[in-house]
Parts: structure tokens; sequence; C-alpha cells
């Protein structure tokens, strides 16, 4: 592996060289991968077992067989997509970009209103954007989850989504870092204000946007470990277990 330091100010690059080491954890992932590509192999080893079976020319069995294979690997999984784009129910950017511009509209602001009301409208808005965001993640991932379970049938199909998960990759990484994320920034404000709470001067104002003095402590404080960001990679078993549907169908 190479990695590429680049320092901007001196216009200067650097190139290192290392290992990746591998713990525990990615030789389990790496044996399931494996052990899933012979369940994977043995589909199609079957499946020319029974073509050979049920046509007794070796001619009509090939043909047979190249059939089978390329309405599995090709026509189903690439049919998923195009399914689920006709009957799927996520938002387009544009109805996104509407809805976004309909929060104000919502939450809106009044020149009668006192600080901590404007204060807290301005915070609603904020928390509006920020579902309304989350949301769309979710039903692009709906989406796609829902046009491999009209591909499931294909073991190629099965194969691919299987070793995504056991791998930790695609939407199930995607949703798994988005969680993570979530977490992060909700254990960071809950650090923040426990240690504004330990300051006397401070008015404990916990909402952003206010106008007027000491609102929020103005110590400097560490917020211990919850102002790291950790984005934990999902475990061969939360992936073995996120797995388990393809896996079975594969082996029947």
């Amino acid at each position: 592996h190479t990695r590429l330091v680049s320092d901007w100010s001196s216009d200067v690059c650097f190139f290192r060289s290392g290992t990746v080491p591998l713990g525990a954890e990615d030789w389990m992932k790496i044996a399931l991968f494996g052990l899933l590509s012979m369940i994977f192999l043995s589909v199609f080893v079957f499946a020319g077992l029974l073509c050979s079976v049920f046509t007794r020319v070796p001619v009509l069995s090939a043909v047979a067989f190249l059939f089978a294979w390329m309405t599995l690997i090709f026509v189903i999984p690439n049919l998923g997509g195009t399914l689920a784009g006709l009957t799927g129910s996520a938002p387009t950017p544009r109805q996104m970009r509407e809805a976004r511009l309909e929060i104000p509209d919502r939450y809106t602001l009044t020149s009668t209103m006192s600080a901590d009301q404007v204060a807290s409208v301005k915070l609603e808005r904020e928390t509006a954007r920020e579902q309304l965001l989350l949301s769309y993640l979710r039903s692009l991932v709906a989406q796609v989850d829902f046009g491999r379970d009209l591909t499931r049938v294909s073991p190629a199909s099965a194969f691919s989504y299987a070793a995504e998960r056991i791998v930790g990759g695609g939407t199930f990484r995607l949703t798994h870092f988005v969680d993570n994320a979530v977490r992060y920034r909700q254990g960071f404000l809950r650090a923040i204000i426990e240690a504004d709470k330990n300051d006397p001067k401070s008015e404990h104002r916990f909402v952003p946007w206010w106008c007027g003095g000491n609102h929020f402590s103005q110590l400097a404080v560490d917020p211990g470990p919850s102002k790291v960001f950790r984005d934990t990679l999902p475990s061969a078993g939360e992936g073995l277990a996120a797995a388990f549907w393809d896996v079975f169908l594969l082996q029947i």
C-alpha cells in the first residue's frame, strides 16, 4: 500500500509505503468470504448437473446451462435497479429542495418574538433540515434494498449482497456510518451541556443563535472521549447476521 502525504504550504510531496496489519476480525471476514465463494460456485456446479440430467444431448445441455447462466448472472441482477426506480417511493432531488424551502414557512419568525423564541425557532429549523436529510437518505437506502429484494432469486445477486455485508461495504456500511455519526453528534452535545452545567457564571442557554451575554460557558473545557469521532466498522458477526437470508438462499 502506498499513501501520498501532501504539504501544500511547501508544495512537497512525500511517499511512504508499508503494510496494513490484519487482525482476528479481518481474518474472520476473509474466511467467511471464502466460504461464501465456495457456496456460490457450488450453485452453478449443481445447475450444470441439472442441465445434464434433464437433457440427454450434450449440446442442448450446454445451451441450457448457458441460457440459465446468462439469465441469473446478467438479466435478473440488472432488472433490480430498473424495477426499483419505477416502483420506488424515494423523493426526487427537486422534491427535496422544495421540502427544504418550505421549512422556514413552517417555523416562522416574527418581530414580536423574544431572543429565546428566535433562538428556539432557528434551532427547530436546523433540526427539521437534519431530519429531512436523514429521511431522504433512508428512503434511498430503502429503494436500493427493495430493488435487491426483487433480484435475490439470482444466485449472483444473493452472493453480491451477502459478500457486501460480510466485508462491511455498500449500503450496510453507509447506514452504519450514519448511525455512528448521529451517535457522535448526540454524545458530543451532551458532553458540552454537562460541562456548561458546572459553570455557575453561565446562564445555561443551550440553544444556539441566542443574542445576549454569558448565555453559555466561557470556560475552556475538555469534553473527554466524546470529542473523538470513532467510526467503528461492522464486525464479522454483524455482517454475517445481516447476510443470513442471502446465504440461506444460496444454500437452497
